[in-house]
């Protein structure tokens, strides 16, 4: 934990206070959390080719899941937007 929130510029107060906020619910997808499964979300047009974030582009705590998804659309809401109108389109 302790080279987690070293490498995102986080003090244990600051995830303690990220933590109670979420309530143990990913604020993305709304799903149950455990503590493992927790990921700080973070900007990545922040702070670009280093390896330790600033701790300003830090957005929050969300599910892994959510996390890879929402690096795989590459921070872009409206690719996001664009795949969601793709399944709506397709839903049988």
């Amino acid at each position: 934990m302790r080279s987690r929130l070293k490498r995102y510029n986080l003090t244990a107060e600051r995830w303690a206070q990220m933590v109670e906020d979420c309530h143990g619910q990913c604020p993305a997808c709304h799903r149950t959390m455990s503590e493992k499964d927790m990921a700080i979300d973070h900007d990545h047009s922040c702070c670009p080719g280093r390896n330790i974030s600033c701790g300003q582009c830090v957005r929050g705590i969300i599910c892994h899941r959510c996390n890879l998804r929402i690096g795989y659309f590459l921070d872009d809401p409206e690719m996001m937007r664009e795949v969601a109108a793709y399944l709506d389109r397709t839903k049988r």
